[in-house]
């Protein structure tokens, strides 16, 4: 037979194991929260920081083009400011941001930018060194992504692909004229001495023009000319495209038009590929060539 003393010792022994055990419930509920915190909210929470970052980027990229755009326009000579951001928002505390970095290269090695006409007895030629700017953004929880700024043109890349989203596009435009076709072109040349930065912090890139001149040329008795367009790039799929988007905007017959090569979405080399486009029944061509200088303003 249990005595009295022996039963209260069972029932203090009871509320106490019954205590610990709610402890240790407690314990587990919050590592499971904690758990779900760091494999679910966290994750989704800066892969959307990171998403905007890329937005952001993208549309003061834009704003820098459009920059360039008026400098060229106005014929300007006071510098414009462009702040790029370099990193992305964070969680204080559980992560980091990720951080961007921006290089310029103004005489980058085979970029370049070509248009020449040519007709019996007549051929004209203006070539440009082009250069580029191109930010990189190492995500880590959404898929990184890349830009670049070459003659007027801003890309945007996903990943590792060759295919371009066309943040900012280059001046190339075709218009129907008698007998043939008005070609506008833009060339865009950097100046400057190079630089380089990485976030987190934001830095501020100016842009100045440092000269512009523009070219005319009419076939005249000539009737006609071939335009030849010509574009060194280490990014061939994304020139590609766009002269295929022009030529296809102007409704230009087949015959009229070729560009090369045709596997520029495929080539695989790592180093700069030269993209044709050779418009026949060019009637006048105008040629603007500007040189910008682009600086790093601070961070």
């Amino acid at each position: 037979m249990i005595s009295r003393q022996a039963r209260r010792h069972f029932h203090r022994d009871r509320r106490g194991v019954a205590g610990i055990i709610g402890a240790l419930l407690l314990v587990l509920i919050a590592v499971a929260v904690v758990g779900l915190v760091l494999t679910q909210w966290l994750p989704a929470t800066l892969a959307a920081d990171e998403s905007t970052f890329v937005r952001t980027s993208a549309t003061q990229l834009a704003l820098l083009g459009s920059n360039v755009d008026s400098e060229i326009a106005t014929n300007g000579t006071n510098p414009l400011a462009t702040t790029l951001p370099l990193a992305s928002a964070s969680v204080p505390v559980v992560s980091s941001p990720t951080v961007a970095s921006v290089e310029y290269v103004p005489d980058l090695s085979g970029t370049f930018a070509s248009v020449s006409a040519s007709a019996p007895g007549f051929a004209r030629t203006v070539n440009v060194t082009t250069g580029a700017l191109a930010l990189s953004i190492p995500n880590r929880y959404t898929t990184s992504a890349s830009f670049d700024f070459e003659d007027g043109a801003i890309w945007q890349f996903a990943g590792g692909s060759r295919y371009a989203t066309t943040v900012f596009g280059p001046l190339v435009e075709l218009a129907p004229a008698a007998g043939g076709w008005n070609v506008s072109v833009r060339l865009v040349r950097f100046t400057g001495p190079s630089f380089g930065a990485a976030g987190p912090n934001p830095v501020v890139v100016t842009s100045a023009l440092a000269s512009e001149q523009t070219t005319t040329w009419s076939a005249g008795g000539s009737g006609s000319f071939n335009v030849t367009i010509e574009i060194g790039t280490y990014h061939p799929c994304a020139w590609y495209a766009f002269f295929e988007a022009v030529v296809g905007q102007a409704k230009l017959s087949p015959a009229l038009s070729s560009l090369a090569p045709a596997n520029a979405c495929a080539l695989l080399s790592t180093g700069p590929t030269i993209v044709v486009l050779i418009l026949h029944n060019g009637s006048s061509v105008r040629v603007e060539t500007a040189s910008i200088a682009l600086g790093l303003g601070g961070q």
